[in-house]
């Protein structure tokens, strides 16, 4: 049997042990065979921790004698977060711009979408000449009403439309910025 085959059978031994200790009750017997299961391993952590310990001790080592930090601490930083400010500023004013434009517009566009659905059953009606010529007189009314009204408020739409396109034009601008 080789070294790893032994250990693992004692493991398996003990494993076994902790069992009928567990089941007969004897929690301090039980609790032993843990302790004698766990030490391979923690010899084996301590032993990576110490390894870690060193690594992080020449990283550091490393980093004081690095003359590139000094200078990413004085110069860089201060410039990336006065980037990062106006970035982040610069969107915030863009999501105001944004969120207005569309709480102005959508009530235009369901007006308009509602109105539509209602001139449309009628239009049905008119199709398939179920209007008698009163109804066709007021359908042509409403036509009018809503061809002058849709008119101006599509222009509404598209005035908003192109303030939500325009408060993206940053996006050009942060991206000279970044660089």
């Amino acid at each position: 049997m080789d070294n790893d085959e032994e250990s693992k059978a004692f493991e398996l031994s003990l494993a076994r042990q902790l069992v009928e200790h567990l089941e007969a009750g004897h929690g301090d017997r039980a609790a032993e065979v843990v302790r004698q299961l766990r030490i391979p391993y923690e010899r084996e952590l301590f032993e990576e921790l110490g390894k870690l310990t060193r690594d992080l001790h020449e990283a550091l080592n490393s980093f004081r004698g690095d003359s590139r930090l000094v200078e990413l601490t004085r110069d860089e930083i201060p410039d990336a977060k006065e980037r990062l400010d106006y970035v982040v500023t610069m969107t915030e004013q863009a999501t105001h711009r944004t969120l207005n434009a569309l709480d102005e517009g959508m009530p235009i566009a369901e007006s308009l979408h509602a109105r539509l659905l209602e001139l449309t059953d009628t239009w049905n009606r008119f199709r398939q000449r179920e209007l008698s010529v009163d109804e066709f007189r007021e359908f042509a009314r409403a036509l009018d009403v809503f061809f002058a009204a849709s008119g101006e408020e599509t222009e509404r739409l598209r005035s908003l439309m192109s303030e939500v396109m325009m408060a993206q034009d940053f996006q050009d601008l942060r991206g000279c910025r970044q660089k």
